[in-house]
Order: C-alpha cells, then structure tokens, then sequence
C-alpha cells in the first residue's frame, strides 16, 4: 500500500491548531465586542425626564394603582421603589404618604432621586441585555470545531493513501457494515425505543398544575359598600366604597397522549428489520378556578369589619380614592376604593379608612 504524506500524518494537528486558533481568535472577539458594549452602555441623563417617570412609574403608581391590569404586583413594585429613595429629612416612601394631600404626595427631592434610581436600574438592564451577547462565544465554537474538522477531512481524502484494491474493499466492508447495522437495528432497535417510549410516556403523564393570577377569563364584578356612620343630621352614609374585583385564578393543564407505529420489512441482503416510531399529541387547556366574585366575596367579612355594610349602590356619592395599601391587590387580588380618606375632618383621616388600609396586614 502506499505510505501516507505528510500532510496527512498531520491532518490532527493541523485540524486542531486551526480549530483552536478560529475558538480562541472568535472568543478573544466577542468578550471584547461585549465588554466594550458594557463599558460604554448610558441611558438618557435628562433629569427632567427621569422625575417625570418616577412621578408616573413610582408615585403615581403606588398611590392610584392599575386600571385592571394583568399584574397584581403592579402597585406593590412602584411602592418598593419609593420605600428606596432616601433624603435626609424628607419622606419619600409612598406607603406613609398614601393619605396625604396630593400637594404634598410628590416631594421634588423624591422625585429627583427616584429618577436616579430609575436610571440606575435601566442601566443595569441595559448592561444586563447586552451582557448576553456571551452567547456569541457558542457560536466561535462551532464554527472552530466545523471548519477543524473539514479541514482534517479534506487533508485525508486528498492526501491519504491510496490502495489499489480499495474499491473493491470499501464496496465489501460496506455491504458488511450496512448488513451488521440492519441487524444490530433489528435486534437493538425496539428494545431501545420501547425504553424510550416508556419514559416519555411517564414524563408526558406529569401535568403542569401551576395557577396564576389572569385577566379577562369572567367579567369583573363590584361590590359597593356604605359607612354605619352617617353624615350629621341626614341618614346619608359618611362614607361610599367599592371593592372590584378582576382578577381570576387560573391553572394551565396540558395533557399528552403517545402513540407508536412499528414498521417491519425484509432487505435482500439483511435479515426482518423493524422500526417503531412515536409521536406525541399534547393539547393545553386553561381552567380557572376561582373567578373575580369570588376574591370579592372573600374580602366582604374584612371590609365590614371595619364600620361598613353592604349595599346595592354608593348613591350620590362618587367613589375616587384607592386605599394605598398595595398589599390589597398583591396578596388578596382586589382593589378597594372609597369616596374620601378625610371625610370627618380634613386634619384626619377616618378610622374606617385606616382599618381598610390594615385589611390585608
């Protein structure tokens, strides 16, 4: 036979020096491309425009809410990040100036320092965001293994020995090889995919079971609700309310069936050989478990706890004012509003709105 070339004695070498050289040279690349992102990464430094958000994104939004919006943790966000600003001898946690006057609920100090935390936190998305163009790295290494491994194929075919009987041997070894693989298929084959088989069928048979809050599934529904105690001298309620309700429980299923074929035929040269395939039919259904009347209901027994009763209507009243407290929506899945927090007198606010406020700890 013929003595292989050097070339192709060096085929492995040459194929990983390449390899190599593309994998670290692709690397060295992308971690500069992106550490350069990162380092250069800013947001806009307009003050004006960071203390108009954190009065629509922090305080507004923590004091008034969502208007049916898909998160419950809306408000209870905006909150936390008002409890984070810091200015000595200011407050700025909107969770203590819920009731105030609305003169008094957006401190331009707070408001200039909440911008800075916006800012903070959309530049560490950003550098978030562009941190994960990391992943670029997988790509230097494919392309590092792909073109090492043409370039060893190629050095082989071109470069290799030669044989002079080698048609005729590679024609036998694979007449030999494709008989071997038929049969090791055959025997091998559906022991293998019934093992397969069998686990998908015990992975496919564990359902998703995890509720969640969702929208739009039953319509919303309200509950209104009066003061015991009434204006001076009138039977009129002192107080109006409403708890609405939109949010429902949901719970995706979904449920997979398996069913296999087996096919079988006879080669000329092999022995039977038989082959099974699968597939899987899943379907995901939606249940939900509680509507919004129901997180309604469960509230009712607080709400009356606190001087309230029932009613069909709010009358004359106009119900306007979110009790602030975030922990309504984000742990018991409503909101509750009334016509006023200071009714009584303008230096209070009333005890019935303060027990509200406690409703949900």
């Amino acid at each position: 036979p013929e003595k292989p070339s050097i070339l192709s004695r060096l085929a492995i070498p040459i194929a990983l020096v390449v390899g190599a050289a593309i994998i670290g040279g692709g690397t060295f690349g992308v971690v500069k491309y992106v550490q350069n992102l990162v380092s250069h990464a800013r947001v806009h430094n307009d003050q004006a425009k960071w203390k108009a958000a954190a009065r629509s994104q922090v305080y507004e939004a923590c004091y008034f809410g969502c208007n049916d919006c898909s998160d419950p943790n809306y408000a209870w966000n905006a909150c936390q990040i008002s409890a984070r600003v810091a200015v000595q001898g200011v407050i700025c946690d909107a969770n203590k100036m819920w009731n105030w006057a609305n003169a008094d609920r957006y401190p331009d100090a707070c408001l200039v320092e909440a911008g800075k935390i916006l800012a903070a936190d959309a530049l560490k998305k950003l550098k978030k965001d562009y941190s994960g163009r990391y992943g670029l790295v997988t790509l230097t290494v494919l392309g590092g293994l792909g073109v090492g491994y043409l370039i060893y194929y190629l050095l082989r075919k071109f470069f290799g020995p030669k044989k002079e009987t080698a048609d005729t041997k590679d024609s036998s070894d694979s007449r030999r090889s494709s008989t071997s693989s038929r049969s090791s298929r055959a025997s091998s084959g559906p022991r293998l995919s019934g093992v397969l088989t069998s686990a998908i069928s015990i992975a496919a048979s564990a359902h998703s079971a995890d509720a969640y809050a969702c929208t739009g599934r039953s319509a919303a529904h309200d509950q209104h609700f009066v003061s015991l105690a009434t204006v001076p001298g009138t039977n009129a309620p002192r107080i109006s309310g409403v708890i609405h309700g939109w949010f429902s429980d949901c719970q995706d299923k979904k449920d997979c069936k398996q069913k296999c074929k087996t096919t079988c035929k006879r080669g000329i040269i092999s022995a039977r050989s038989c082959k099974q395939s699968c597939k899987k039919n899943c379907k995901s259904k939606t249940k939900e478990i509680k509507k919004p009347k129901d997180y309604v209901d469960d509230v009712v027994a607080r709400v009356t706890g606190c001087g309230f009763k029932l009613a069909d209507s709010v009358g004359p009243q106009t119900v306007f004012a979110r009790v602030g407290n975030p922990k309504i929506e984000k742990d018991l899945w409503v909101r509750v509003s009334v016509s006023g927090f200071n009714v009584t007198t303008a230096a209070r606010t009333d005890r019935e709105v303060e027990c509200l406020y406690g409703i949900a700890g």
